[in-house]
């Protein structure tokens, strides 16, 4: 196993699962920054290699005794499990600003029960959790609750569902 950095666009592609252009038998080069395991692919025998991991499937996140999902996940298909008939709430702050993922922004206290019910998903309904800006899925909020942020659109425009069992549970696709 050789060890090597990758330049934040790599970075990017890798966190958001984005399939990166194929390197026949060739290591990502970049900046000492960031430390990294490299894989080393063979592309002429990737089919034998892809078939023998087919049947590996990721572990989903487990949710706590209290039915939170709090430890850190990139998961990013879940489904509505929430027996309301109108659907789960999901919530959003318009104090927030458009780029609310930025390490400089200033953001509001994160009372986000208190924050309002932008729109609502229905039982079975399948949402995908937006992991921008570090890879992961969840947030906290003020009493240390966790958060589902949901990707509603383009330019990672979000809302956030409260990331319990009781509401939803992530989904294998």
């Amino acid at each position: 196993m050789h060890h090597c950095p990758l330049p934040l666009a790599q970075l990017k592609t890798l966190f958001s699962y984005d399939i990166v252009d194929t390197f026949p038998r060739s290591v990502l080069h970049v900046p000492e920054a960031f430390d990294v395991v490299c894989v080393f692919v063979d592309f002429d025998n990737f089919n034998s290699f892809g078939k023998s991991l087919a049947g590996l499937a990721e572990e989903l996140p487990k949710a706590s005794t209290s039915g939170d999902y709090s430890a850190r996940t990139s998961h990013r298909h879940w489904v509505v499990v929430d027996p309301d008939p109108n659907g789960v709430n999901c919530r959003w702050s318009s104090a927030i600003p458009a780029n609310w993922y930025d390490p400089g922004v200033k953001l509001p206290l994160a009372t986000i029960d208190q924050w309002p019910v932008v729109r609502t998903y229905k039982r079975n309904s399948v949402v995908t959790s937006n992991i921008t800006p570090a890879g992961f899925a969840i947030l906290l909020d003020t009493q240390n609750r966790p958060w589902l942020k949901v990707s509603t659109g383009p330019k990672d425009q979000i809302c956030l569902v409260r990331a319990n069992s009781r509401y939803v549970r992530p989904y294998q696709k």
